[in-house]
């Protein structure tokens, strides 16, 4: 495997820099044959520290795993065909898990499972952290006083309630944890018991460490039962998706009445959203850590619908500088220095302060232990309506992305009347109930209908009657702060179809194109994901859902034998082109360029579609004698270059944004050579790469192309360059001629972290090429090819700490070094000059 690092506007010593592009993303960047399960920078790291954003990634998947969800069982002998062998199968959910022998194929291996007609899916194994902060500081359990705690025991039923914590392994040995666990069990190598470690055995005591033994402090129901189960194993690495999904389809089957899981990631999991669907259905209530992010990014589970996502506040019910928080958010609870039980490798059993999202879950979970310790017959949905109707309000009013609908009350919780839930707090309501509610409509053309969700679990409805082979294109747009879906049911006497839309998350246009398989009565509803709402004069919670209808979809407008032909530059304004079609949709243009220059393309967003671009050169797909040919031996070539056995990849691709997001893609574009862009609303494996870090999209378990009859915008603009300012590098010159020697590296005798270049002719050449700066001043350039480097030199006058600012102003800042340059002498006494490294802003990447 290979290091590298860019290498741009470098410079020898520091100052205020301005960089100038002319796209908001510079050349030095474009997307090309980038390995996708390996250019991540950093680690996902357990969340017991604060963590860079861009360190959460590089082993958040698997490298040799695939949860390959299935509609029949394969065969041993399609196992053996894509290159995997089988581990792990869920029968019950459809899912099975399988290992590649070799790394570097499992883009492959993804691609040929996806071939099979039997497969739903495929992707990667996922894996899971524990979320908390470590605080070395013992303290008192705040939490006891702030929550009311001990008047909230005294309302205990008396009904045995479990609550499993799938998690590290718990210390079972704890003095205040005894009698409170049942045996535990192993998910990662079930013939093993857990391994006890510090996290899963703090998050036991949080929710029931016993209480007047005399030790410790004490949980929040100290008279529940845990169930151990142990899905990390003490791996490092983290806990796999499927070992998570096998721990709760453990605890559902072992009795649990409440999955407290106290763990996450950026990467969603179909295995474990099936998993947690099958708990629900089995009414057990699921508690999830929103994450310790800091930010609105989602983290799974906590972040799936009918998961209680629970996020953090201190002692004084401000939300904590860590807490992940968004429209999932549905209640807070204390998790800043929170004093409980902990396993440690050296003291063993003992007690510690910790902090995170993953102290906060367990005050949830133990709360919702206390109400079905005295309400059994609770549903997971009526757990979280109490939940929330009787927390505390923090922040604005109402539910909030911050605070969801507040502060738990434990005491309140209990206090609650529960004959006062409404009949409506339920997973989701009745066929019945749905025509009941339903406004009946007329789909015309061109259809708006708006309205507010003010009730919680609440769905709106509307009823039509289509006719077989109606193509309606739905688009539901809602308020900023809520995540709606879009809700299809089509019924007639015999058949019925049912689908939900929820492919993004708030402030993005949820979009379906719905070809009616029979005739019938259509029903399509609108739901917020979350069960939030808004019930204030305000009515903030407001959804528009806008409908089209066609007897038959668009024809395809244009093929890779007969592309669209482009003036360049070009924006299709008064063109409109789809993607359509039930197997997806390529369509292609064709232009050139008159002088070098950048190109950038621009693809609008689809609502519902998941699009990426592509640029090919055309003598890629054209061979020379390809006008001898006849139409069906041209068309039968080109289905074997652009699908078939002998797909070809890209020179530039972009797959960055999800569903309802658009693409961008900048490249450097040459005369005389004649440029195929193709844009799809295909799942595609270009250049052996499926990028998931970038387009978390393609993680889900639908993973089929969205057609749409939404036109979409295409826009290829491009930007002639000036002559490189300063000829550098010497062995990567853009006139043609033949480029200088790579310098060759040796190690600094005296510093070996320092690169010495033995070609003093090198050095000698960026310090004529070099650009004179001087400290203070304002600098500006252009990088012109994917190759260029800018180089600057200065001399300070003095001794000090200097700053190198990039003014971005919609360009993306280029990745810069800092180097002075070193005299010394070889090994035989040779002067010799090298390069070595002040510092840098530059990532490594890994190949």
């Amino acid at each position: 495997m290979k290091k590298w690092i860019k290498k741009a506007g470098i410079l020898t010593a520091g100052a205020s820099l301005l960089a100038t592009t002319v796209f908001t993303t510079p050349l030095a960047f474009a997307e090309t044959r980038l390995n996708a399960f390996s250019q991540q920078n950093g680690q996902l790291e357990p969340w017991n520290a604060p963590i860079n954003q861009n360190e959460r990634q590089q082993s958040a998947l698997s490298e040799d795993e695939l949860v390959i969800n299935y509609t029949k069982p394969l065969s041993s002998a399609q196992y053996r065909m894509a290159g995997g062998t089988l581990i792990k199968q869920f029968s019950d959910l459809h899912f099975a898990v399988v290992k590649i022998g070799i790394k570097q194929k499992l883009s492959y291996a993804i691609d040929n499972y996806r071939k099979f007609t039997n497969v739903l899916s495929v992707t990667p194994s996922a894996y899971y952290q524990p979320l908390a902060l470590e605080d070395p500081k013992a303290s008192e359990q705040y939490q006891n006083d702030l929550l009311h705690l001990s008047a909230a025991q005294a309302l205990t039923g008396k009904y045995p309630v479990t609550v499993a914590v799938i998690d590290q392994g718990i210390d079972m040995n704890h003095p205040d944890l005894k009698g409170r666990l049942l045996p535990g069990y192993n998910s990662v190598t079930p013939m093993n018991q857990g391994s006890p470690d510090f996290h899963g055995t703090h998050v036991a005591g949080i929710l029931a460490a016993d209480k007047g033994n005399g030790i410790g402090g004490y949980g929040v129901n100290p008279k529940a039962k845990i169930l151990p189960i142990d899905v990390f194993d003490r791996n490092s690495q983290g806990a796999s998706d499927y070992s998570i999904a096998q721990g709760i389809l453990y605890a559902v089957q072992k009795g649990a009445k409440i999955i407290n899981m106290s763990l996450g990631s950026s990467m969603p999991s179909p295995l474990i959203e099936e998993a947690i669907k099958k708990a629900l259905d089995k009414n057990v209530t699921v508690v999830a850590a929103a994450g310790n992010t800091g930010d609105d990014t989602p983290s799974y589970p906590a972040a799936y619908e009918g998961v209680i996502s629970v996020g953090s506040v201190n002692q004084e019910k401000k939300l904590s500088d860590f807490s992940t928080f968004g429209p999932s958010i549905d209640v807070v609870a204390p998790g800043e220095g929170i004093y409980s039980t902990i396993y440690e490798y050296e003291r063993k059993s003992s007690f510690r302060r910790m902090s995170g999202t993953s102290m906060a879950t367990p005050m949830v979970a133990g709360t919702a232990s206390l109400l079905l310790s005295k309400y059994p017959n609770l549903t997971p949905y009526q757990i979280e309506y109490i939940l929330e109707h009787t927390a505390e309000d923090l922040g604005d009013k109402g539910f909030d992305v911050k605070y969801g609908n507040g502060l738990i009350n434990p005491l309140n919780a209990m206090k609650f009347d529960v004959k006062k839930i409404p009949s409506i707090v339920k997973p989701a309501w009745t066929e019945k109930e749905q025509l009941a509610s339903a406004e009946k409509v007329v789909l015309e053309e061109n259809n708006s209908f708006s309205g507010s969700i003010t009730k919680p679990f609440a769905e709106k409805w509307y009823e039509t009657e289509v006719k077989k082979g109606d193509n309606i294109q739905f688009v539901l747009d809602g308020a900023s702060k809520f995540d709606y879906k879009l809700m299809l049911q089509l019924l007639s006497p015999d058949q019925k179809v049912h689908m939900d839309v929820n492919k993004v998350r708030e402030g993005k246009k949820e979009g379906k194109l719905f070809e009616a398989p029979f005739s019938g009565t259509l029903l399509f509803g609108v739901k917020d994901v979350n069960d939030h709402y808004d019930d204030s004069s305000k009515s903030l919670s407001k959804f528009t859902l806008t409908t089209q209808k066609m007897n038959t979809a668009p024809e395809d407008e244009s093929t890779i034998i007969n592309p669209v032909q482009l003036e360049f530059p070009y924006q299709n304004t008064e063109q409109h082109f789809t993607l359509t079609g039930a197997g997806g949709d390529d369509d292609y243009y064709r232009f050139s360029v008159k002088e070098k220059q950048a190109v950038k393309i621009n693809l609008s967003a689809i609502p519902g579609v998941d699009t990426s671009l592509g640029v090919y050169t055309a003598d890629q797909f054209f061979p020379q004698d390809i006008d001898k040919m006849s139409s069906e031996d041209k068309q039968a070539v080109m289905d074997r270059l652009v699908a078939g056995t002998d797909e070809i990849d890209p020179v530039f691709y972009a797959n960055k944004g999800g569903y309802s997001e658009g693409e961008s893609l900048t490249f450097s574009a040459d005369p005389d050579v004649s440029y195929i862009v193709k844009v799809s609303n295909k799942v595609e494996n270009n250049s052996g790469v499926i990028d998931y870090y970038q387009n978390s999209g393609q993680m889900t378990n639908d993973q089929q192309p969205e057609p749409s009859i939404l036109p979409y915008q295409l826009e290829i603009t491009g930007k002639v360059f000036p002559a490189d300012e300063d000829t550098l590098p010497m062995n990567s010159p853009d006139d043609g001629s033949k480029a200088a020697p790579a310098p060759q590296n040796t190690m600094d005798p005296q510093d070996p972290s320092l690169k010495i270049v033995d070609q003093n002719d090198y050095i000698q050449s960026i310090k004529d090429g070099a650009r004179s700066y001087d400290i203070g001043a304002t600098a500006d350039g252009f990088l012109q090819s994917t190759d260029d480097e800018d180089w600057f030199a200065v001399t300070p006058k003095s001794s000090g700490v200097y700053s190198f600012n990039f003014s971005e102003k919609g360009n993306s800042v280029p990745d810069s070094e800092v180097y002075r340059i070193a005299e010394d002498k070889d090994s035989q006494g040779k002067p010799l000059s090298y390069l070595a490294q002040i510092g840098t802003n530059a990532q490594y990447n890994t190949y």
